[in-house]
């Protein structure tokens, strides 16, 4: 297929390398090439594959669908032994029988880091490659640099420069600065253990134009064991406009009961090249709430509320039930944005000797659209599974689900997979 490989647009013309071997490309020569200082410590390559078969039988868009997919996820983990140095990928290929199997693949990250110690603790790192960084608004995965900084006691700062070749979803597509680009910084100070402050900004462009210009303000505390406090605001200085700003408040730990409330205004921020810029986008302000009450270590029971307020409607959503580490059931109801639903859900899981165990759901929907050309609906879904752990780095799992609606008489999936860790070298 001609999306599936690696290309980079860098300078010059464009080259490729087939996806299978990409992936294993950068693993490869750093378990092969980079030399071994035993001084500093024995080397170790760790990693997790998880191999998966997805089955699908449907009868809706007739005719009748069968498809069979699968995916091959694995991680990396390579330390050579030399100080501070390690190297990290997680990739996946996938193919589809009905068509020609692993024909895609993607690479989430791969990058080389060196986290040296300093003065002021562990904490402080340099990353190159492909990455998702954290740094407040300037939160998403990066081809390129980023850096993190312990500079004195509850005082960092990290920094980041890269394009954003990750968006593509077929094959692994390196952009030039010129296509696009993203840098940014966040800075973070802890006057008290408790108490986290930050400051964000991040900028980003595509094709020559800014698409991104974002500042942001980050609080988080604990003034006691029982409360816990934050507050998130955003602005967009692309669009002059402040796209979020949310606080929310946790109490909780007094003979079992636990409070949690929160309030957000949030205006759209979609860029103008985004599929989704097409449709109506409103502003909006939100409030939820939770109360939960802890009866034993093994029994909760919890209620919630959420109010979603535009300018000419309301939308409400209810939710009740209890809980056990066994399972639980509940009632979710709701009533706004063109229809009214109600939903019954019950869950359960079990353990069946010291190696297995199930696991089942049920999900039960009503849909009442009101007046006009949508006819009511209802919608039934059901799913079971095992799974099988004979050892803390393997696991077997298979799981069957199946759905009802009004467009689907006839709709059943199977997803089966098998998990494996593993690690070789670095000592006892």
């Amino acid at each position: 297929m001609a999306g599936s490989g690696l290309t980079a647009r860098l300078s010059g013309p464009e080259w490729r390398i087939p996806m299978r071997g990409a992936f294993l490309l950068v693993a490869g020569l750093w378990l092969f090439a980079a030399p071994v200082d035993a001084g500093a410590g024995p080397a170790s390559l760790s990693g997790h594959a998880r191999s998966v078969l997805y089955l699908y039988e449907a009868d809706a868009p007739a005719p009748l669908e069968t498809r069979a997919q699968a995916l091959q996820y694995l991680r990396l983990d390579f330390r050579p032994g030399l100080a501070s140095l390690s190297l990290h990928t997680y990739g996946s290929v996938r193919g589809d029988w009905s068509d020609e199997p692993f024909d895609r693949g993607r690479l989430y990250f791969g990058y080389l880091e060196w986290a040296p110690s300093t003065r002021f603790g562990g904490g402080s790192w340099v990353r190159a490659g492909r990455q998702l960084v954290m740094a407040g608004v300037g939160t998403g995965t990066v081809d390129g640099i980023a850096a993190r900084a312990a500079l004195g006691p509850g005082v960092d700062l990290t920094a980041f420069a890269g394009t954003l070749g990750a968006g593509e979803r077929d094959g692994v597509t390196l952009h030039g600065w010129d296509e696009s680009s993203r840098f940014g910084a966040m800075a973070g100070f802890r006057p008290h253990p408790e108490w986290h402050l930050a400051a964000s900004y991040a900028v980003g462009r595509r094709d020559g134009h800014l698409t991104d210009q974002l500042l942001g303000a980050h609080l988080r505390a604990e003034p006691s064991r029982l409360l816990t406090l934050y507050a998130d605001a955003r602005h967009q200085f692309a669009t002059r406009t402040l796209i979020d700003l949310t606080g929310g408040v946790t109490a909780g730990a007094w003979r079992g009961w636990t409070l949690w409330g929160e309030m957000s205004r949030r205006n759209p921020d979609l860029p103008a090249d985004s599929f989704f810029s097409v449709f109506d986008a409103r502003p909006n302000k939100e409030a939820r709430a939770q109360l939960s009450r802890a009866i034993t270590p093994d029994i909760s029971a919890t209620a919630g509320y959420e109010a979603t307020l535009f300018d000419d409607e309301t939308t409400h959503r209810v939710r009740v039930g209890p809980a056990t580490r066994w399972g639980g059931i509940g009632f979710v109801w709701s009533d706004g944005a063109g229809a009214r639903q109600a939903s019954l859900y019950a869950n359960g899981r079990a353990a069946i000797g010291r190696t297995l165990s199930a696991h089942a759901t049920f999900n039960y929907f009503d849909y009442d659209f009101g007046p006009g050309t949508l006819r009511d609906s209802s919608a039934l879904t059901a799913a079971g599974g095992l799974e099988f752990r004979p050892t803390p780095a393997w696991s077997l799992a298979g799981r069957v689900e199946a759905l009802r609606n009004r467009l689907n008489e006839y709709d059943v999936r199977f997803l089966g997979e098998i998990r494996r860790g593993f690690r070789v070298g670095g000592g006892r």
